[in-house]
């Protein structure tokens, strides 16, 4: 069922890929969306054996795991502030971690930015090639409110809540990137966002355990909608950066002494640069080393 990637493990590290004879059993079967539901993306299975009828909707659509973190009850309430995630088994993070021939692609939601709304915006990952859309189903939308510690819990949504959130979460990309480069505002961008920020937010309750805020989708992407407004009228403007991989796209707030900070995190970006760097170092030295000796 799997083939190891032909590359050198030391060059683009080891892992595994469905390969194309055992998705065809899968096929022969009628267990494709068995395997897609655990979180194997269709276009790395197309890249093994493209002839297969996958349908794979828009460009950048990614199969997501199943399972996302429940919702506590009112009786259980604890305050999620932003930064104060519950930390993950070393098993839970593997789970939320698939592999095609593109190389590891995260599946867990990340907040790395600095802010609720540069967060927000990041969930189109690389946008400006492989395109991953996080906010693929009304379930994924809503763990990212609950995960990122807007919100306790969220009600139900529809199709049309995650249309409205990615449509919120393109203004906001396009207010942040005009912001950070020192360019007008699009009057679009900004009439969506403004339009979501007027939606009275959720109201936070007292409980017998503490803090609990339940939101309706609107309600939470109003959250969402106002911490841009205030991020973008703030102090924190001049610390807007992009990540300097070339393949992320994420905005964040860099507040490093100096402003030295060039990724939005280690994992992967930092490690990930870094690492090439270090190739290319040994491969020079290894080409300089075959002149001298020739």
């Amino acid at each position: 069922m799997h083939e190891a990637h032909p590359d050198a493990a030391e060059d683009i590290g080891a892992f595994l890929t469905l390969a194309g004879n055992g998705m065809r059993a899968l096929a022969q079967i009628d267990a494709n969306a068995a395997v897609t539901a655990l979180g194997f993306p269709l276009t790395g299975m197309r890249m093994l054996d493209p002839a297969l009828p996958f349908v794979t909707g828009s460009s950048g659509d990614e199969m997501l795991p199943g399972g996302h973190r429940s919702q506590r009850a009112p009786g259980g309430a604890r305050r999620l502030g932003a930064g104060r995630r519950r930390r993950r088994s070393p098993l839970r993070l593997a789970e939320g971690m698939v592999t095609g021939q593109n190389g590891d692609v995260n599946l867990d939601h990340v907040f790395v930015c600095g802010n609720p709304a540069l967060d927000f915006a990041a969930t189109l990952r690389a946008r400006r090639s492989v395109r991953f859309e996080m906010f693929v189903t009304p379930d994924r939308l809503n763990a990212w409110y609950v995960e990122s510690g807007l919100v306790d819990a969220v009600s139900p949504g529809q199709e049309a809540d995650v249309e409205r959130a990615r449509a919120v979460r393109e203004a906001v990309y396009r207010l942040v990137t005009a912001r950070r480069l020192g360019e007008e505002y699009d009057g679009a961008a900004l009439t969506v966002v403004n339009d979501a920020a007027r939606t009275p937010p959720a109201v936070p309750q007292l409980t017998p355990s503490g803090r609990w805020t339940q939101a309706t989708p609107d309600e939470a992407l109003s959250l969402v909608a106002r911490h841009a407004v205030e991020l973008l009228s703030g102090p924190d403007v001049p610390l807007l950066k992009e990540c300097e991989n070339p393949e992320c796209t994420r905005t964040y707030i860099d507040r490093s002494r100096g402003m030295r900070r060039q990724w939005c995190g280690m994992d992967p970006c930092g490690n990930k640069i870094k690492a090439a760097a270090y190739r290319a170092r040994k491969r020079t030295a290894t080409e300089a080393s075959r002149r001298r000796t020739s």
